[in-house]
């Protein structure tokens, strides 16, 4: 054992194992060293063709050009991006502004948008969960795969999920009136069409 007699060392010390255990900690927690959970092969029983993440579509902007969701639309997207989440994330806005969030601290950009999320979950938990909190789920045969479209306490679309395996379904939604429920179906309907060559 090594005995340190210079107390601004033993601090330092302290410092160096704090800083060394939390990062022990952060990398555990993240699942670093764990094995890949189904990114190295095929996706098994989608209903997407072989599609999902082992086909790439993790990185859903990469795989999803905002051109897609323009040819749904009808419109332009004034910009894509990735938002600080991951590449699991994809943000499509119909308008975007420096000055379009005004909060405490100074105005933030952005503008009602298109979310879409890669999620590697149970689809049928998710759909499950959506029925408890009175959501009404039904199946669009317009979107042309497995889905689950999500309907509000007044009828309207908000949510649609491709289903691309039990465990993993693209999730998409708007923010502040950026598309009508129907356009949502219509671009649910073209990354299926994607997802299918």
């Amino acid at each position: 054992m090594i005995v340190i007699s210079d107390k601004l060392t033993q601090i330092r010390m302290h410092k160096f194992y704090l800083a060394l255990g939390l990062s022990a900690l952060l990398l555990a927690g993240s699942g670093c060293g764990q094995p890949n959970a189904g990114g190295a092969g095929p996706v098994k029983n989608s209903s997407a063709g072989g599609k999902g993440e082992a086909a790439g579509v993790r990185d859903v902007c990469k795989f999803f050009p905002k051109e897609i969701v323009e040819s749904a639309i009808g419109r332009p997207i004034a910009k894509m991006e990735v938002p600080f989440m991951g590449k699991e994330y994809c943000v499509y806005y119909t308008e975007y502004r420096a000055d379009y969030n005004h909060a405490p601290g100074g105005d933030t950009p952005g503008g009602p948008s298109i979310q879409l999320v890669y999620e590697n979950k149970s689809a049928a938990d998710w759909k499950a969960a959506k029925e408890k909190a009175g959501d009404k789920v039904v199946i669009d045969p317009s979107i042309g795969m497995e889905n689950f479209t999500v309907l509000n306490r007044s009828g309207q679309v908000w949510q649609v999920v491709l289903v691309l395996a039990p465990d993993e379904y693209l999730r998409m939604h708007f923010i502040n009136d950026a598309v009508s429920g129907a356009e949502l179906v219509k671009i649910a309907a073209k990354m299926a069409e994607e997802l299918k060559k």
